[in-house]
C-alpha cells in the first residue's frame, strides 16, 4: 500500500502584520494490523446536546473533561488538564507525563501529532521559565504515540542572556522515542 503525502502552510497575523508561520510535510500512513478504521464524518446534523442522548463513546469523553474541570485552578488550566499538559520543573528542564486517551489520540489510538508539538513547545517553555517566550520550534516524528502514558522531557541545552535552546523527546510505550524537537525561546520584554 503506498502512502499519500503532502505539505503545508499557515502564517498568522494580526492587525500589525505577521505574528506567525509554520510549515509541515505529512504522510497518510496506513492503518496498524488488524485496526479497522471508522468512517470519517464530513457533515454533522446539528441539534441540541443533552447528557443523556450521549453515546457510550461520548460518556467516556466526557469524564476527563469533567476531572479536568474540577481540577483546574490558577496555576494549571483546564485545557493543561484536559489534554495531559501538566509540566514539573525538573533541575535541567521540565516534565510532563500525559495519559492518552480518546481526548487527544486519532484514530488507531495513538497520540495526535499536534497534541505532540503541543506538548514539547508547552513542556520546553516551562523548562526555561515565565520569563522566556517561544520564538520556533522543529519537530521530527519518530514513531507512533503509543501506550497508556507518554512522557515529554525538557532539557535547556543553552541559557544566554536574551535567547536559549531546549531539546524535547517525547516517548511512549516501553520508553520508545516518539518525537524529538528542538525549540528556541526569546527572553521577554519587561
Amino acid at each position: 500500500m503506498c502512502a499519500a503525502g503532502f505539505l503545508a502552510r499557515v502564517s498568522l497575523a494580526n492587525g500589525a502584520g505577521s505574528v506567525a508561520f509554520g510549515s509541515g510535510a505529512f504522510i497518510a500512513l496506513p492503518p496498524p494490523a488488524g485496526v479497522q478504521l471508522h468512517a470519517v464524518v464530513r457533515e454533522r446534523v446539528q441539534h441540541e446536546l443533552t447528557e443523556s442522548a450521549l453515546t457510550d463513546a461520548e460518556r467516556t469523553l466526557l469524564r476527563p473533561a469533567d476531572a479536568a474541570i474540577a481540577r483546574a485552578d490558577a496555576s494549571h488550566a483546564f485545557i493543561s488538564h484536559f489534554w495531559g499538559g501538566v509540566v514539573e520543573r525538573t533541575g535541567d528542564g521540565a516534565r510532563c507525563v500525559t495519559s492518552n486517551g480518546l481526548q487527544i489520540a486519532n484514530r488507531v489510538g495513538h497520540v495526535q501529532g499536534g497534541i505532540l508539538v503541543g506538548l514539547a513547545a508547552h513542556t520546553a517553555r516551562a523548562a526555561l521559565g515565565a520569563e522566556w517566550k517561544l520564538s520556533s520550534i522543529s519537530s521530527w516524528f519518530v514513531s507512533p504515540g503509543e501506550g497508556d502514558e507518554l512522557t515529554t522531557q525538557s532539557t535547556v541545552e543553552h541559557r544566554g542572556r536574551l535567547t536559549a535552546v531546549v531539546r524535547t523527546r517525547v516517548t511512549g510505550a516501553g520508553g520508545r522515542r516518539v518525537l524529538e524537537s528542538v525549540s528556541s525561546h526569546a527572553l521577554r520584554d519587561s
